[in-house]
């Protein structure tokens, strides 16, 4: 699955919501600093999808708030 994710940062608290236009946003409490925010995303989205963090990619926009997410279900 092929997901659009709006990754937001720096927050209080984390979480998964989906907007009207179909994008998760994922907030997280870390910084864009040296990646740890895309691991807490990847995080993140293993939680919500149930699935472990390695069927957990992102495809594109790793240095941007949108990023293309790739998301394997065995």
């Amino acid at each position: 699955m092929v997901i659009r994710v709006k990754a937001r940062t720096g927050k209080k608290t984390s979480g998964i919501y989906i907007n009207d236009t179909g994008i998760y946003e994922v907030s997280v409490k870390v910084q864009p600093i040296d990646g740890k925010a895309n691991e807490a995303i990847i995080e993140e989205l293993a939680s919500y999808f149930k699935v472990p963090k390695r069927a957990v990619e992102i495809a594109s926009g790793h240095s941007s708030p949108l990023k293309k997410v790739i998301i394997t279900t065995e």
